[in-house]
């Protein structure tokens, strides 16, 4: 079953920094009020759900600061065969484009 490895969140409303490798099995984010909990819940969603293109306001920046870049990286594992990105390749006039997967890994 694929899981979440590791999320890594940078000025992103109300968190500077994050990089949290959530544990196996169900995580629970408990905390008070406007601590992060909901942020961190759109993030992965962000990353998770297909979307041709997101909208961001001075709100969605910490400190609302337009000029840091946000930053957003879901890291997923044990991909399933259907799920492991697959090697393609095409010609196009002259040119060769290749993408290849990234490394598999199943270990963990």
């Amino acid at each position: 079953m694929p899981i979440i490895k590791l999320i890594e969140i940078k000025n992103f409303r109300g968190i500077r920094e994050l990089q949290w490798a959530p544990t196996p099995g169900i995580n629970c984010l408990v905390g008070p009020g406007d601590s992060g909990k909901s942020t961190i819940l759109t993030a992965i969603d962000f990353c998770l759900t297909a979307r041709r293109h997101l909208q961001f306001s001075d709100s969605d920046f910490f400190n609302a600061d337009v000029n840091q870049e946000i930053f957003i990286q879901v890291t997923i594992g044990n991909l399933t065969d259907a799920l492991q990105p697959r090697k393609l390749s095409w010609t196009c006039p002259s040119v060769l484009f290749s993408a290849c997967p990234a490394r598999r890994d199943d270990a963990a």
